[in-house]
């Protein structure tokens, strides 16, 4: 089975294989698990304080938050140095923006560039949504097009 290795701007280097490297490395580096839900045990966003930070980049630049915020949030946010990435898992949502107003289902995202102010107002009776704050800018690319028949 080859090994795909990747770099940045789609360079990918096809290494082929003899056989898996499967659970055949002696290295420091291992994957991590880390389950988001932990974080919202007996815990409620508002009430508990504002939503916990699960992970973050050193410099700032990527920060992911965990929410749970079941109720429409009493003011309206607005970030400057960060773009905000919602990922909804459970429950629904509506979001109020200065340029118009969303609704999210659960697996969807919501994409709000930087300086674009909003209001969150989760569904009950339960919301689990992940929180991701991107210093840098995204492009939102295409859906894959099914290939013509040759």
């Amino acid at each position: 089975m080859d090994e795909h290795i990747t770099f940045e701007n789609g360079v990918r280097i096809i290494v082929p294989r003899p056989e898996s490297p499967k659970d055949t490395g002696r290295g420091p580096v291992k994957p991590v698990v880390i389950d988001p839900r932990e974080y919202l045990k007996n815990f409620k966003v508002g009430p508990n304080g504002p939503p916990p930070v699960v992970l973050s980049a050193p410099d700032g630049s990527f920060i992911l938050e965990v929410t749970n915020l079941a109720k429409g949030q009493d003011f309206w946010h607005r970030s400057i140095t960060h773009g905000e990435l919602h990922f909804a898992h459970v429950g629904s949502r509506t979001v109020e923006t200065e340029n118009g107003t969303v609704t999210q289902e659960p697996g969807q995202l919501i994409w709000f560039p930087k300086g674009l102010s909003h209001r969150n107002i989760g569904h009950p009776p339960e919301v689990f949504c992940l929180v991701m704050y991107i210093r840098h800018d995204l492009e939102i690319h295409a859906p894959p097009q099914p290939k013509a028949a040759e």
